[in-house]
């Protein structure tokens, strides 16, 4: 089978994730949005 939808994780996206989640501010214009 092909894991068309498996995300790779190939570098902080773990952490950025975990950080985003702590946070409780899951919008769209949080930390990370302002970051772009």
């Amino acid at each position: 089978m092909i894991p068309f939808n498996k995300p790779p994780v190939v570098g902080t996206e773990l952490e950025y994730m975990k950080q985003a989640m702590e946070s409780g501010k899951l919008c769209g214009d949080g930390n990370f949005t302002k970051k772009m």
